[in-house]
Formats: C-alpha cells, sequence, structure tokens
C-alpha cells in the first residue's frame, strides 16, 4: 500500500492507495504545519507535525510515501556540526531579502531567462543571510528532507520543488551558482541532485511502523494539481485555494515584463502567474479587518453582477509578496468596509478581477478558449462561479470539489507511471 500524502499551506492531506483503488475511507485532513502561519519554524516541530499525521494513518501498514508540498521553502544544515537551521516557508522576508532582491535585479539583466522565475520576497534564495554564517558549508534541504532525515535520504530533489529555490536553470535542470555566489560569497552550498524525468523519483526512506518506508516524489504542490486537474495543452488551468495561479503548458520563455513564469511541468513546461490572491487575503480580511463569524456566509449570498469594472479600484494584493502588490491595498479594503456599502460585493469583484487581469496577460494572443478551473469552497461561491461562467470567448470546465481534491488526484496519477 502506498499514502498519498500533500503537505500544503493550509493543511496535511492524505490518502491511502491499495494496488490501483483509493482507500476512500482512509482520507485524512490535518492541520497544517504552522496553524497560525509562522513563517519560520524548528525542524523538531515541523517533522512531529508531519508524523502526528502519518501515525494516523499507521493501521494502514502502507510501505511508501508518494509526497507534494508546498513550495518555496528552506532549511539548512551545517555540514561539519550537522546542527539545522529553522525550516523556513514562503511566508518568510526580511530586509536582506529585500536588498538581495535589488541586487539581483540590478546585476543579472538575464536572470528571468535563466530561472524562469519572477523575483518573489518569498523566494528562497533571497532569504538565506540570517540562518548562515561565512566560512561555512550548508547543505541545501527543502520540505520533502523532512521525512528522510530519519532514514536515508538519496540527495535527489524533484525539478518542481528545485526551480522554486530561485537559482535553477528551468531549461537545462542545472542549478546557477553564480546567483548563491553574488549574494553569499563567503560560504559554500552543497546542493542535491536533480532527478531526470525517466528516473524512479525515490527521495529516500523514512524509520516508521518498525521498518523502513520509502518516500518518493518531492513534487511541487502546484504542478501536481494541475497534473490532477488532467490539464492539457491548449487549456488554460486555474487553481484557486491558499495562494492561487493561472498555468498553460508552453516552452517558451515569457516575456519578463509580464511577470509571467516559467516552471517545469514533468517532461514539459508551463508559463504560469503565481501568488495571485485567493484564500490567504480573503482569511486576513476576515480575520483583521471585518473580524465576525460571518464573513463566509456573507460572502456566499453575494450576486454577480455582469457590469464592467474598474478593476484597479480595489485590490486584495495586500501581502508583499502578491503579484501586482501595493501597499495601499490594504487601507483601500479597511475603507470599504467602513463605509459598509456593498463591502462584500467589492472584495469579490476585486477578486476575480485579478484572474481577469491575469488572464489577459498569459493568453495575449487569444490563442487558448478553454480554462479548467480547480480548488476548493473559493471557486464553489457562486460569485465566482458566475464571473467564470460569464468569461467572454472561454469554455470553462470546472473541476468537482472534493476533499480528495486535485494534488492528491495527481500523486495517484504520478504513483502510478
Amino acid at each position: 500500500m502506498k499514502l498519498l500524502l500533500d503537505i500544503g499551506a493550509s493543511s496535511i492531506k492524505s490518502i491511502i492507495k491499495s494496488k490501483s483503488e483509493l482507500v476512500e475511507e482512509s482520507f485524512l485532513k490535518t492541520d497544517p504545519l504552522s496553524i497560525n502561519q509562522e513563517p519560520v519554524l524548528k525542524v523538531d516541530e515541523a517533522r512531529k507535525k508531519i508524523f502526528s499525521h502519518l501515525q494516523e494513518q499507521k493501521k494502514y501498514d502502507f510501505e511508501e510515501v508518494w509526497l507534494c508540498s508546498e513550495m518555496h521553502n528552506f532549511f539548512l544544515e551545517e555540514t561539519i556540526n550537522k546542527k539545522f537551521s529553522p525550516f523556513v516557508s514562503w511566508r518568510y522576508f526580511d530586509e536582506t531579502s529585500k536588498k538581495n532582491k535589488n541586487k539581483i535585479e540590478k546585476e543579472i539583466f538575464d536572470y528571468i531567462n535563466l530561472s524562469g522565475q519572477n523575483l518573489h520576497l518569498g523566494v528562497p534564495i533571497l532569504n538565506f543571510k540570517k540562518f548562515i554564517d561565512d566560512s561555512k558549508t550548508f547543505k541545501l534541504r527543502t520540505l520533502p528532507d523532512l521525512l528522510t532525515l530519519s532514514g536515508n535520504s538519496s540527495n535527489k530533489i524533484h525539478n518542481s520543488m528545485a526551480a522554486s529555490l530561485g537559482f535553477l536553470n528551468v531549461k537545462k535542470d542545472t542549478w546557477i551558482l553564480e546567483f548563491l555566489e553574488l549574494l553569499y560569497p563567503n560560504v559554500s552550498f552543497k546542493m542535491p541532485d536533480i532527478l531526470s524525468e525517466d528516473e524512479n523519483p525515490y527521495l529516500g526512506s523514512l524509520n516508521f511502523n518498525n521498518k523502513e518506508v520509502g518516500v518518493f516524489g518531492g513534487y511541487g504542490d502546484m504542478q501536481t494539481a494541475l497534473y490532477g486537474s488532467f490539464l492539457k495543452e491548449g487549456q488554460i488551468g486555474i487553481n484557486i485555494g491558499t495562494g492561487s495561479q493561472i498555468a498553460q503548458i508552453s516552452s517558451n520563455i515569457p516575456d519578463k515584463t509580464k511577470k509571467i513564469d516559467l516552471k517545469p511541468f514533468f517532461g514539459k513546461f508551463i508559463n504560469s502567474i503565481t501568488h495571485i490572491p485567493a484564500g490567504r487575503s480573503l482569511n486576513y480580511i476576515e480575520k483583521n479587518v471585518y473580524k465576525k463569524n460571518d464573513f463566509w456566509e456573507k460572502l456566499s449570498e453575494v450576486n454577480f453582477e455582469n457590469k464592467e469594472s474598474n478593476i484597479d479600484l480595489l485590490s486584495l494584493n495586500i501581502f508583499e509578496n502578491n503579484w501586482r502588490y501595493s501597499k495601499e491595498n490594504l487601507n483601500r479594503i479597511n475603507s470599504a468596509f467602513k463605509k459598509n456599502q456593498n463591502s462584500f460585493s467589492i472584495i469579490l469583484d476585486a477578486f476575480c478581477n485579478e484572474y481577469k487581469k491575469a488572464l489577459s496577460l498569459i493568453n495575449e494572443t487569444k490563442e487558448f478558449d478553454s480554462i479548467v478551473l480547480s480548488g476548493g469552497k473559493l471557486k464553489e461561491l457562486k460569485f465566482v462561479k458566475t464571473f467564470f461562467s460569464n468569461l467572454e470567448g472561454y469554455r470553462i470546465q470546472f473541476r468537482p470539489s472534493n476533499e480528495i481534491d486535485e494534488t492528491l488526484i495527481g500523486l495517484d496519477k504520478l504513483s502510478s507511471l
């Protein structure tokens, strides 16, 4: 038996696969690594949360774990003393991160062409400074390594996870060490090897339930969800969850002025716009602006009105690593709720029009006319459903909303290859 495991930003989910069938009664959903969304977590605490989840699946006596997880994360192992830094998630950045971002943008003119990556403040290459000492050597690790620390590691990483670190040559699947040398000239890094596409995606093993359990995959959750949504060439995939992305299968390096990334996608590539406001922004507004318990009930009551919107009037890009971030956005949202004039309609209108804006960039030539929309409760809001159904020039395929979602379906498919 295999355990399919998704360690996501909003929860940890798993399901057992017995032979070729998913055991639906085995589905389990528990809290994420950090309930309060702290960007930095002790390695032991992160491992404890993962292994607590595994313990609840212990009765199924699985032999393999197939894994996907949130991306843009790391922890560092000092090679001589074997000490670990904290586990650092995509939510983390500091003042040095901003300086490093400016330095790369100023001194590496072809950064996007090489890495395929638009720099966001949560991208790990910007964020090592606080966790390293000069003249030392550090082994770079990512979330999947949290499982294999108690067993054996193959020292391998999947390219979807590697690309999220910010210094992978996305076309060649090789590390761009010059980027590290620019930002951290006095530090040495030991990098994992990139799994080739035709290679068994074995990451190592963990000691669990009195036996050695193999760990496989270590895929990025974005790519896994798109794979599980059955995205095909000629379609645009939109996944709305804690974060959100728009993607299309492509092999071309995008125009760097459009904030479009090129990411590996299981032997192919996808053009994508990431960090579009979604559940994370709405959860923040619920807890810190609205501050009442009926927030989602209010959102579910709002009807869509098919009218032209000023898509720059209000934006939910309230985090500095969001696409199209502006520090004025939160002030505008606060103002909308204080005035209490159709504030929920205004919020949803702003939310949906971020996708319209992103679609106009990623599909500028109108080459694609089919959208596969996946995700959880956000896409089930009647306002959101009607908005996408009314998009001119597109055929919309709504993926069904199940707890066994696209990431687990993607892992099911990948574990059968």
